[in-house]
């Protein structure tokens, strides 16, 4: 996507943990089939190298020179041990740019720690704020995303630095840093304020009503929320009952509320209670599946889910790019299907870094490359 060539490297003994995100553990190489790989994945090479043996330290840093940028997330000190730290990485390719993405930063107490999406999310306070009141807080399953969003701005601000300088740098991305930033909200509200936010489930401070209640049929939901008096009249003539003329009346109100609505709902069919509140002013949405959401007229119009063919899982929507240049019209985004594990060890070992089939066959004898778990 947008140029770049990517080269996914992983190993045979250790592959991208998203790989075994599939329920499909009845078919041979089972592990081509996670749905999270693929989603993240698409139009990259893939490459095995196995780091704690020399030649494959030795590839990893002819490819480094090679590069423009170097990604990683690890905890800081894997990549010490392996004895390929940012300065070796910077010493092999004084122009790249070096981004790295621990969970909790390079220094501090807890540098060492290992944290994934879930961590991140009860350590960074989302969590906490996200569920229904008196209930156990939810995951909210947003920090990946996030992190890598904000990675991607911090490696183009270090490109256009270079751009300036001429000189690679070391760019830092705490998965921590990056969930805090998205909850600065509640952070504010409590450090200002002296507000602890709580769990609300699907209603909001700012609007009422707002939630989702179930329609005629099954699973059948609908999503509303009321801002502003007007849409109140609005949704208050269709449903009747008491009038709750302020926004403070109705967060006040909110049980019988909810209540009300889900007497009204209950009865109709999602199609027409969709355009009959729309058509009167009131932000309202069915709620989709995931199978539904991608047959939406929408998004099918628009061309957002492309199409790729992949070796194993076969035919595969996969979504693109969530923006547009206006130059490039409706064109696909997406280059290729997401790499099986070490689709491209042939191309990158041999083409790009010059070893002859002989030599890829000794890597693979050795362990140091390879198409298959070990």
């Amino acid at each position: 996507m947008l140029g770049a060539e990517v080269i996914k490297v992983e190993s045979t003994r250790r592959p991208d943990p998203m790989r075994f995100t599939t329920a499909r553990r009845d078919v041979d190489r089972w592990w081509e089939y996670g749905p999270v790989f693929h989603g993240a994945n698409s139009g990259k090479l893939g490459l095995t190298l196995d780091l704690t043996h020399d030649q494959g330290r030795e590839l990893l840093g002819e490819l480094v020179q090679r590069s423009d940028i170097v990604v990683e997330n690890f905890t800081p000190r894997v990549l010490h041990q392996l004895g390929i730290g940012p300065e070796q990485l910077l010493n092999w390719n004084p122009s790249a740019v070096v981004v790295r993405m621990p969970a909790f930063g390079l220094d501090g107490p807890w540098r060492d720690r290992p944290g994934f999406a879930q961590t991140m999310e009860q350590v960074g306070g989302l969590a906490a704020v996200t569920g229904e009141p008196g209930l156990p807080p939810m995951l909210p399953k947003a920090s990946d995303p996030i992190a890598g969003i904000h990675a991607v701005v911090a490696t183009l601000c270090a490109l256009e630095q270079r751009e300036r300088t001429g000189e690679g740098c070391l760019v830092e991305v705490p998965m921590i840093e990056t969930v805090l930033n998205v909850g600065a909200q509640a952070i504010v509200d409590h450090s200002a304020y002296g507000v602890v936010a709580d769990r609300i489930g699907n209603r909001s401070p700012h609007a009422a009503p707002q939630g989702v209640y179930a329609c005629a049929g099954e699973e059948q939901w609908i999503a509303i929320s009321v801002e502003t008096d007007d849409q109140w009249r609005a949704l208050h003539a269709l449903i009747g009952g008491a009038d709750l003329p302020t926004s403070d009346d109705r967060i006040r109100e909110h049980d019988n509320l909810d209540w009300r609505l889900a007497g009204w709902f209950a009865t109709r069919p999602i199609g027409t209670v969709v355009e009959r509140l729309l058509a009167a002013g009131i932000p309202a949405a069915k709620v989709h599946s995931p199978a539904t959401a991608a047959r939406h007229p929408q998004l099918d119009s628009r061309g957002f889910l492309e199409r790729l063919d992949h070796p194993l899982a076969g035919p595969t929507d996969l979504p693109g790019a969530p923006f547009r240049f206006a130059s490039r019209g409706a064109a696909p985004w997406l280059s290729g299907p997401p790499p099986t594990l070490g689709r491209d060890n042939e191309s990158v070992l041999g083409g790009l870094l010059g070893r002859s089939p002989a030599q890829i066959g000794e890597l693979r004898a050795a362990g140091v490359a390879g198409e298959t778990i070990a």
